[in-house]
């Protein structure tokens, strides 16, 4: 949306917005527009669902963000596209870039604009632009950053011309599309991983095979104790106030030494509430255990 809002409100004409069909969505599973959609119809902008159509339109050019289909040769033969990707190509082409560049723990990523080609991600570079990642800044913020900065670049770059694209230097690395699997939270990896994971939103784990959602945790290393891995309990958290706040937390790691403190979390069919709100409303009978087991411990 960022990059429609700009390029409308700029000297550049937009004569068409190719977006999906309506799709049942939230709860409810009613029809609604994409929100590049309702954004088109906001401003009075042509709407289609198929991309070769676009050609009846006579455009300059194509701009792509976020599209989620491959172009087909025909029409990158008869209209040159450019793609604003979220992350510094070649790095983590594909998906989900945003994700796996907090995944991996990366320091900074950015935005790239490249000429489309019919192999994914792999076009030419007419320009770019790096930031630094928030060391607890979700992919639902970087996200709407990473948009509102290649909204940016875009114009600049139409502005100053696209000129000749450059190739893309060094290996590609890829960011597939990630899995529901791919955001669970096995303790037995380190509380700095889980944290990240917790970053990317719907986090889950279980607790007696009812499933339990965690939005918000902070990452503790260093944690020695005589438990395992998916064990939990009350740890001493920042000082507030006056007083220390006791916040639930979950031992992770290999070796049980270090702990994930859970901020936010949402229990099966509730709604998102605060950890120790959650903690205090369990009824514990021993030593539980969070994970994939759904059991307690003997």
């Amino acid at each position: 949306m960022p990059a429609l809002a700009a390029l409308y409100d700029s000297d550049i004409e937009v004569v068409v917005v190719v977006t999906n069909p309506d799709r049942p969505q939230g709860r409810g599973r009613k029809t609604r527009p994409s929100p590049v959609k309702a954004a088109a119809l906001e401003r009075g902008i042509p709407i289609i669902h198929k991309a070769a159509e676009v050609l009846e339109y006579t455009p300059d050019m194509g701009v792509v963000v976020a599209f989620g289909q491959l172009i087909k040769k025909e029409l990158l033969d008869q209209l040159a596209f450019c793609n604003i990707h979220f992350s510094l190509l070649p790095k983590w082409r594909g998906a989900a870039p945003v994700e796996h560049a907090i995944l991996a723990g990366d320091g900074h990523t950015g935005v790239t604009i490249m000429a489309l080609e019919e192999a994914l991600d792999t076009g030419p570079i007419f320009s770019s632009t790096a930031t630094a990642i928030g060391s607890d800044e979700t992919a639902a913020e970087l996200t709407w950053r990473l948009a509102h900065l290649g909204a940016d670049l875009l114009l600049q770059t139409f502005h100053e011309g696209f000129g000749v694209p450059q190739p893309q230097q060094g290996e590609p690395t890829w960011a597939h599309k990630l899995n529901p699997e791919d955001r669970n939270l096995l303790w037995e990896r380190p509380s700095y991983e889980l944290a990240r994971i917790v970053r990317l939103g719907k986090a889950w784990t279980t607790l007696n095979s009812k499933r339990l959602v965690v939005h918000r945790a902070l990452a503790h290393s260093n944690f020695q104790q005589d438990l395992q891995p998916g064990e939990f309990g009350l740890i001493q958290s920042r000082p507030i106030d006056l007083g220390i706040s006791m916040q639930p937390a979950v031992i992770a790691g290999a070796g049980g030494n270090s702990v994930l403190e859970l901020l936010e979390v949402q229990p099966e069919g509730r709604k998102a509430m605060l950890a120790k709100e959650w903690y205090r409303g369990l009824r514990l009978t021993g030593r539980e255990l969070l994970g994939q087991q759904g059991q307690q411990l003997k």
